[in-house]
Parts: C-alpha cells; sequence; structure tokens
C-alpha cells in the first residue's frame, strides 16, 4: 500500500440525520410501538453524532426490553445500557485497526500517556518496516476520530492518552 493513499474524513451525523437512522432501524427490526419518537430522539442527543454509538443503543436497549418483557423502550432503558454499548463500540474500534495503528494504540495503553517521541520511539522499536512519521500522525488522527486516544499539546510537546469507553 502506498503512503499517498488518500483518506475520507466522515463528520459527525447531526441529531435529526442520527435519529432518521435510528427510526429506520426501528421500523425494519422492531415491531410498531416499540420506540416512541422521545427515545428516538434521547439516543440520537446521546450518541454525540456517533451512528455505531446510537445503534448499539437501540440494539441493547432492545436485548434488555426483551429482557424484562417490557412493550416499549424509554429514555431510561437507554440510559441504562449507555455505557455498555459505548464500552462494545470502543472494542470494536480496536479489533478493526490494522497492524500499524494497532501498535500506535498499545503503546499509548500500555503507558496510559505517551510523549510523541517516547511513543514514536517505541513503535519503531516493535515494527521492522515503520510507517514514515507522516503517515503514522495521520494513524493517530484516525485513533483521535475513533475515540480511542486524545492528544494534547503540538510538535514536541505532544502527548497521547488514551481514552476509555
Amino acid at each position: 500500500m502506498s503512503d499517498n493513499v488518500g483518506e475520507v474524513v466522515l463528520e459527525k451525523y447531526r441529531d435529526d440525520e442520527l435519529a432518521d437512522i435510528i427510526r429506520a432501524r426501528v421500523d425494519h427490526g422492531l415491531v410498531p410501538g416499540a420506540v416512541d419518537e422521545a427515545t428516538i430522539q434521547h439516543i440520537a442527543d446521546r450518541a454525540a453524532g456517533d451512528a455505531r454509538l446510537a445503534i448499539t443503543k437501540l440494539r441493547r436497549a432492545a436485548q434488555l426490553a426483551d429482557l424484562q418483557e417490557l412493550d416499549a423502550l424509554s429514555p431510561g432503558l437507554v440510559d441504562d445500557v449507555a455505557d455498555g454499548a459505548a464500552g462494545e463500540v470502543h472494542e470494536r474500534n480496536v479489533e478493526r485497526l490494522s497492524t500499524h495503528k494497532r501498535l500506535l494504540y498499545d503503546i499509548v495503553k500500555r503507558h496510559g500517556e505517551v510523549s510523541s517521541t517516547d511513543l514514536h520511539a517505541a513503535y519503531e522499536e516493535h515494527i521492522s518496516a515503520p510507517k514514515s512519521k507522516a503517515i503514522r500522525r495521520r494513524y493517530l488522527v484516525a485513533l483521535e476520530r475513533y475515540r480511542l486516544i486524545e492528544q494534547e499539546g503540538a510538535t514536541r510537546g505532544t502527548r497521547y492518552r488514551l481514552v476509555e469507553p
């Protein structure tokens, strides 16, 4: 794969767009009347632009409602599954990482917080054919977009920290 490969950056969904996505899932996957508009809006609002998180919250809330033999989902039920949904999305994001992104993530995870200099040094120690620093920076931006790490500072003072689900 070439280092010149372009990257597509997708914006976060607006609440109304997320509500449309959720509504379509509800219409095609749940019995009529199982989810009211207030609950759809609640899921969209709490998903903060992340469609995967919104869909996971809907699915987990529907599973919990089924276990509890409830006829409908509610905002409170969605809140009850929120932490588990966030953790599930986080784990799926980690599982989908390429080798190089996964190594960068694992280094940050092992340290909890690490300077850019130490991160790059550890990366170069652990891989036989390291990607260029420019490519690594793009990978780190992707890890931030997946909400797996966060960056603080700029240039030589940059630090990376693990984001907990």
